[in-house]
């Protein structure tokens, strides 16, 4: 198999490549099979995409399609899939917008983003920063933990990226005003740990509501642990 590279502006058609790069800003027309592509600086997809080994997205980056196979997906600053993702590992940094599900083992969110489907795997981290409104449709998964990240809370300045050392875009506010939010519809899981989370409905084995949390639903079936001073929970049902 062949690699392609884009430096500069240019296009090249779909089909199987080993690796695929863009360097500037670059367009795929068509599916896309391949082991590895990497977007820096601006690369779309006019098609779906399969891949067992990475694609990353450094700067802006959108596929038209779905995103198939057992490999990673991570995307440093913005990045669209009008399709679904299905995946090994997923991580966002920045906003990440999925128009349906994103399926995998291990996936992270940090920052905003819109997921409208079900995010969902074994272990699901959602990190929130200050004045970022994440939204998702539905949460699903063995382990899911949903918090202000470490050093990216109140106060502190969040995170940067950078291409070719040019800083493209930044999360959170350094300031003590809005901390962020999570919004979703229902979350299922084993093991759930919440804080700043807006959801209709909770369910798991064992649950803890912190700080920042407007459940209306809430459903456990061995412990529930609830910070009733900062956190609403209209009902709670042990099941």
């Amino acid at each position: 198999m062949n690699n392609a590279n884009i430096n500069g502006s240019g296009s090249i058609s779909g089909g199987t490549y080993n690796s695929v790069t863009i360097n500037g800003s670059g367009r795929v027309n068509g599916d896309l099979v391949c082991d590895a592509m990497t977007i820096n600086g601006s690369g779309s997809i006019r098609g779906g995409l399969r891949t067992d080994g990475s694609f990353t997205i450094n700067g802006s980056g959108r596929v038209e399609g779905s995103i198939t196979g057992n490999g990673s997906v991570s995307i440093n600053g913005s990045g669209k899939v009008e399709g679904s993702v299905h995946c090994h590992s997923f991580r966002s940094s920045g906003s990440a917008s999925i128009g349906g599900d994103c399926e995998g083992e291990d996936m992270e969110v940090n920052g905003g983003g819109h997921i409208r489907g079900l995010l969902n795997g074994e272990k699901v981290r959602i990190y929130l920063y200050n004045s970022n409104h994440p939204e998702i449709g539905s949460i699903g998964g063995t382990d899911i933990l949903v918090a202000h990240k470490p050093g990216g809370g109140p106060g502190n300045g969040g995170w940067k990226i950078r291409v070719f050392g040019i800083e493209i875009v930044r999360g959170g506010n350094g300031g003590t005003g809005d901390p962020g939010e999570l919004k979703t519809d229902t979350i299922e899981g084993d093991v759930i740990d919440l804080s700043y989370t807006h959801a209709n409905r909770v369910s798991g084995r064992v649950v803890k509501i912190g700080p920042g949390c407007r459940i209306g639903k809430l459903e456990y079936t061995e412990s529930v642990q609830v910070d009733s001073e900062n956190s609403v929970v209209e009902e709670t049902v042990r099941l």
